[in-house]
């Protein structure tokens, strides 16, 4: 598992920590399946629509905005990626990215056991096993 450089810096000065982080990184890939007459506009992505489930607690976790950003901005600034985009950033049809969704669980939680949804802005959640 990747602990990310936040929560390094975290457990160095302090070695009590009840929870960590977990990042998880998507591909990106809105489809277009309309004519060419029929123009088919950019879409973003929301933190908001992710969700991260525990099965075997039945606990749901948001992600972490803050930490997001901060993965994100390191690939597409520091790093130079094109292939990364960031919190509210424009995907274009058919055209793939990568971006990281970073959520804070218990330390205890094995990411196994997890289940990320996604509610793709109001639709019926559709949810993806972790391995």
């Amino acid at each position: 598992m990747v602990e990310s450089i936040l929560n390094k810096s975290r457990k160095e000065k302090n070695r009590l920590i009840l929870k960590k982080q977990e990042e998880l990184l998507l591909s990106i890939k809105k489809l277009s399946k309309l004519k060419v007459e029929e123009l088919e506009s950019s879409a973003q992505y929301a933190p908001t629509e992710f969700m991260l489930g525990d099965i075997k607690s039945n606990s749901q976790y948001a992600t972490n905005l803050d930490a997001l950003q901060s993965a994100n901005s390191n690939e597409i600034i520091y790093k130079e990626d094109s292939e990364f985009i960031g919190v509210y950033d424009d995907v274009n049809p058919n055209m793939p990215k990568q971006t990281y969704v970073i959520f804070e669980v218990p330390k205890d939680m094995v990411i196994t056991d997890g289940v990320m949804t996604n509610v793709n802005g109001g639709a019926d959640p559709v949810g993806y096993y972790i391995k």
